[in-house]
């Protein structure tokens, strides 16, 4: 697994996103995925969801109360967010 700052997450969201993965069932060991699709109209549509796993290359972003992960085609176009 990749580490490297892509992103950057601030103390309050990282607490915001804490929050609502226990609103939705999640524990402490749920990931948070991040990623970039090619939108229906064009553009990019961009999608959280959560995983209970990362992938070999997967970017790990480590906050205090959640792991975002970042796949390497995404990371490019989150890059510096």
């Amino acid at each position: 697994m990749a580490s490297a700052p892509i992103i950057e997450v601030t103390e309050l969201a990282a607490k915001k996103l804490g929050e609502l993965i226990d609103e939705q069932g999640g524990n402490e060991g749920s990931l948070l995925r991040m990623m970039v699709v090619p939108g229906p109209q064009g553009g990019f549509q961009y999608m959280l969801g959560m995983e209970k796993s990362a992938n070999d290359d997967d970017f790990i972003i480590d906050t205090q109360t959640v792991k975002v992960l970042v796949d390497p085609e995404s990371a490019p176009l989150v890059e510096g967010a």
